[in-house]
């Protein structure tokens, strides 16, 4: 029999063909029998199909227990155009087919491949479905990939014609069934094993990303990232960075945790009904909880939402200006000048205390009071004096610019 030492079936013109396009030929032929052994009417051993190097992930390179396809070695790489290995459905099936085999998606019922690894109760490591590793040693070229990638897994996922369903290059479920065990939808990891440490571009692509969105096409696309609720579920937090240690490192994220280089009309839009829309409160802060562009003010909507009200900036000159533009300020509190410290005015047009002869006023803790009337002149008589002097003293007292005697 065409076997080699370690137990693999030699490659053979009359019977490899066959065994890749139709396995089930061995199941009703002698020539099967002939050559790998039947275990229950089942094919059993291991079949080798092609000559080259065998491969593996990281540099392992474990052997296939049934199939083991090659194709190109290092000294003579593969460069004929199409797959190693190819499998295509073309199918049409009603969506009662899928309700009455059990509902759902239909993923169990309508796979061009699937792969299914399932731990059992002992097992103690990670079970995989389906393994796909892509390695490049490619120099730079000058053709329309200048820099050629390595993929893992490609895949594109298409809709067409008269179809209003969603195209979905992956789709990828986390699950647990009990309270103890974690689950996660999608797992990604950046490996740099190189000496030069990852930096970002603020103009274009990075070198060293977790993850890369780009929009394509004849048109704009929608959103880059949306968190949904089409379950009837909610997550805890929407986008969460962790402060886990490890070595000397706290966190994942080293200078910025969210940075926007680009030119959108908002760079964040807050809508929605929400306790607050920025709690600070819990941070821990070495300079600054926010730090603001010079002379670029922070702005409010106004009663009639049709222009915007400067709150707060502070000028070219280094000068803090409150309230410009709005018809007035307000402090809901005492107002307080920091000791040692001065107000100062303007010498154009200067600073009015009072806009109107009704509002109240007062000093060194008297209670405020509006204008107090005037005082006619004096007719120059001693006893007409000493009555109007009386009566600014009274005036002076009550605004609290002398005490009372």
């Amino acid at each position: 029999m065409p076997y080699t030492a370690d137990g693999t079936m030699k490659e053979s013109a009359d019977l490899i063909g066959p065994y890749i396009d139709r396995i089930d030929t061995y199941l009703t032929t002698g020539i099967a029998a002939d050559y790998l052994p039947l275990a229950g009417g089942a094919l059993t051993g291991r079949v080798q199909h092609g000559t080259g190097d065998t491969l593996g992930a990281y540099g392992y390179t474990p052997a296939a227990q049934t199939i083991d396809i090659r194709l190109g070695t290092a000294a003579a790489p593969n460069s004929v155009l199409g797959p190693a290995f190819k499998v295509s459905r073309t199918l049409s099936v009603a969506q009662s087919a899928i309700n009455a085999a059990g509902g759902g998606d239909g993923a169990p019922w309508l796979a061009a491949i699937e792969g299914v690894a399932v731990g059992t109760a002992a097992n103690e490591v990670q079970p995989i479905g389906v393994l796909g590793f892509g390695r490049n040693s490619g120099p730079p070229t000058s053709g329309i990939d200048a820099r050629p990638d390595a993929v893992g897994v490609y895949a594109v996922g298409q809709v067409s014609g008269a179809c209003e369903g969603v195209g979905i290059g992956v789709f990828a479920a986390g699950r647990t069934d009990n309270n103890t065990g974690r689950y996660t939808a999608a797992e990604l990891a950046v490996l740099n094993y190189g000496t030069l440490p990852g930096a970002y571009t603020s103009a274009g692509y990075s070198r060293g990303l977790g993850i890369w969105l780009a929009a394509g096409g004849n048109v704009d696309s929608s959103t880059a990232i949306l968190i949904g609720n089409p379950f009837g579920r909610q997550f805890d937090v929407g986008i969460g960075f962790p402060a886990q240690v490890n070595g000397a490192q706290v966190g994942a994220v080293k200078s910025a945790t969210i940075r926007d280089d680009g030119n959108a009309v908002v760079s964040i839009l807050i809508n929605g009904s929400h306790t607050h829309g920025l709690d600070l409160s819990g941070g821990t802060f070495s300079v600054a909880q926010i730090r603001l562009k010079n002379n670029s003010p922070i702005v409010t909507r106004n009663a009639a939402n049709n222009a915007n009200l400067s709150m707060l900036y502070a000028s070219t000159g280094d000068a803090l200006v409150v309230g410009e533009g709005a018809t007035s300020i307000f402090f809901a509190s005492v107002l307080g000048v920091a000791d040692g410290k001065s107000i100062s005015l303007g010498t154009t047009l200067g600073m009015k205390i009072g806009t109107g002869t009704t509002q109240k006023l007062a000093l060194w803790a008297a209670t405020p009071i509006v204008q107090p009337a005037g005082i006619a002149d004096a007719d120059g008589t001693l006893a007409d004096l000493t009555t109007k002097f009386n009566s600014l003293i009274g005036k002076l007292e009550a605004f609290g610019l002398l005490a009372v005697a």
